[in-house]
C-alpha cells in the first residue's frame, strides 16, 4: 500500500501528505487517526480517539494486507480496544502489545470511548526481497518464534506488557505520529520500538490469550468493570458464579481468557496500582488509603505492598516526593 492508493478520500475529510507518505482522519472531540506508509508492505498507524464516532478504517481500504504472511503488532497506551476473529472477541488493554502473525485477518474493532496506541502492519511477502530493511524485518519476526495464529483449531493471540523504557519509547512513537513527523523519522522510531517489544518478549514470557464469544466477553468486562470501579469492595469469583449461572472455574476461566490475569492476581494488581497511585498523588494517611483499596486492616495492606513492591507504603511515598523534586528542579535549571 502507498499513500497514493487514498487519494480519493481526500473528498470525505481525509488529509493526505505525499512527501510525508502519511495521511490524517480528524475525528470527533479533537482526536485523529494518522497512517504513514513508508515502505510498500509496511503501515503505521497512531491512533488518538477521544470518544464519538470512529469510521471503520477497512471501509475506507486501510489497514487490508495482503493474501501471505503478515505480522501485525498493536500496543496500546491507555484505555482498550476489541479484537474479532469469526464472530469471537479479544481485548488489549493499557500497556499492553498483542502480535497477530499468520495469513487470516482479525479485525481491530475501534469502537473504545478513550484509546491511544499505535499499530504496526508488516506483510512480509510484499517487501521487497533486495530492500535491507527486509532482512531486518524478516529476522526480527524470525526470533520472535511466533507459532501460527491457529493452533489445534483454536484462535489465540500473542500478548506482553511493556517494561517502563518501552512504554517510554511507545509515548514517543506516539508523539511523533500526532506530531506530523517525517516519514524517515516514524520508521526509525517504529525500528527502535520493534527491538523493545522483543526484549520484553525475552525477558517476560508472552501470554497466549483466547478468543471468546460475545457473552463470555460481557462476564469478562463486567468482572473487570467491578474489580477495577470498585476495589474497594470485596469481590469473589463466586459471586460472578452465582450471578451468571456458570460455575467458579468458568468464570475465572472467561476472565483470564479476556484478560490475561487471574481473578485473585488481577485484584491484588488493581488495589496495588491504585494505591501507589494515591501514595505519589495525595497525602491520605496509610491507613486510610488501605481501607481505600479494600484493606480493612493496615498490616495487612503494608505485608501485600511490600511483597510487590519491596519497600512499605510510606518508603514508597518518600522515594516518590524526593524523584518529583529533583525533576521539578531539573526542569527549572534547564537539564
Amino acid at each position: 500500500m502507498k499513500v497514493e492508493d487514498f487519494s480519493h478520500l481526500s473528498a470525505q475529510g481525509v488529509q493526505i501528505n505525499r512527501d510525508r507518505k502519511q495521511l490524517v482522519i480528524p475525528l470527533e472531540n479533537g482526536g485523529c487517526i494518522v497512517g504513514y506508509f513508508p515502505l510498500d508492505g509496511v503501515q503505521i498507524y497512531a491512533y488518538d480517539i477521544r470518544g464519538g464516532a470512529v469510521p471503520d478504517l477497512t471501509l475506507l481500504g486501510l489497514r487490508q494486507p495482503d493474501r501471505g504472511r503478515f505480522l501485525r503488532v498493536n500496543a496500546c497506551r491507555s484505555g482498550s480496544c476489541e479484537f474479532v476473529k469469526n464472530g469471537r472477541s479479544a481485548v488489549l488493554m493499557a500497556n499492553e502489545v498483542c502480535i497477530d502473525y499468520g495469513v487470516e485477518t482479525v479485525t481491530m474493532l475501534l469502537n473504545a470511548k478513550y484509546y491511544v496506541g499505535v499499530e504496526t502492519i508488516i506483510q512480509v511477502d510484499k517487501l521487497a526481497r533486495e530492500n535491507s530493511i527486509y532482512m531486518l524485518l524478516l529476522q526480527t519476526i524470525i526470533s520472535m518464534n511466533l507459532p501460527a495464529l491457529t493452533v489445534k483449531g483454536e484462535d489465540f493471540l500473542y500478548y506482553l506488557s511493556m517494561s517502563p523504557t518501552t512504554q517510554h519509547q511507545h509515548e514517543l512513537m506516539i508523539e511523533y505520529c500526532l506530531s506530523d513527523a517525517d516519514v524517515a523519522l516514524v520508521m526509525i522510531k517504529a525500528a527502535e520500538l520493534g527491538y523493545w517489544y522483543c526484549s520484553d518478549m525475552q525477558g517476560t514470557l508472552s501470554m497466549r490469550r483466547s478468543f471468546v464469544n460475545k457473552s463470555q466477553l460481557a462476564v469478562a468486562q463486567d468482572i473487570h468493570n467491578c474489580l477495577t470501579e470498585h476495589c474497594n469492595q470485596k469481590w469473589t469469583a463466586s459471586f460472578f458464579a452465582e450471578k451468571y449461572g456458570f460455575s467458579t472455574t468458568t468464570v475465572k476461566k472467561w476472565f483470564k481468557s479476556v484478560y490475561g490475569y487471574d481473578f485473585k492476581e488481577f485484584q491484588i494488581k488493581t488495589r496495588m496500582d491504585k494505591a501507589v497511585r494515591l501514595l505519589r498523588e495525595t497525602d491520605r494517611s496509610v491507613g486510610e488509603i488501605a481501607q481505600m483499596v479494600g484493606y480493612s486492616s493496615h498490616a495487612k495492606f503494608g505485608v501485600m505492598f511490600k511483597e510487590k513492591y519491596g519497600i512499605t507504603p510510606l518508603e514508597y511515598r518518600r522515594k516518590s516526593r524526593v524523584a518529583q523534586i529533583i525533576r521539578r528542579e531539573r526542569e527549572g535549571s534547564g537539564e
